[in-house]
């Protein structure tokens, strides 16, 4: 069974988007809402689990390198609209199962968002293997102006052969 995470974007219907970790779908709905935490008894490699900071501060760190080029802030020019220029950049959200992780970014235009900016924050899902180090970006994830964690699901592997 392929251990990578992939997010397919579904459309705009109920469904929303959906997210597939290693067999295992997610759901991703549009809404206003921040990703919730999802309950695991026990915070093992093989199992789903939300990293943070506190939790885990050498795979945090890990990434955060390994995202480097893409959290440094867009710099103003005189070809660059100001509305594309988003000059702070952070992990939003990271998802870990074995040795795949669910990359969230957050894009804003500053720090701080204002009633006169808050239109122009968007979020990008990636993939990383953490074995390998290889990324990738999330076809249909590129831009995200809201989401939601919904629920992890397993499928029989076996199933979806067909």
């Amino acid at each position: 069974m392929s251990r990578h995470i992939e997010l397919r974007a579904v459309g705009s219907n109920l469904l929303g988007r959906m997210a597939c970790l290693a067999g295992f779908p997610s759901l991703f709905i549009p809404g206003a809402a921040r990703a919730t935490v999802l309950q695991t008894s026990a915070q093992t490699p093989n199992a789903f689990h939300w990293v943070h900071p506190a939790s885990d501060p050498k795979l945090w760190e890990e990434i955060l390198q390994k995202f480097n080029e893409e959290l440094t802030p867009d710099q103003a020019t005189p070809e660059k609209s100001g509305i594309d220029v988003y000059g702070y950049k952070y992990l939003q959200k990271v998802g870990a199962f074995d040795h795949s992780a669910l990359v969230i970014l957050d894009h804003r235009p500053a720090k701080e968002v204002s009633k006169d900016n808050e239109w122009n924050v968007y979020y990008s899902a990636f993939n990383l293997d953490l074995t390998t180090g290889r990324k990738s970006s999330i076809e249909h994830a590129e831009q995200l102006w809201h989401w939601k964690f919904v629920k992890l699901a397993r499928f029989d592997p076996l199933r979806l052969r067909t």
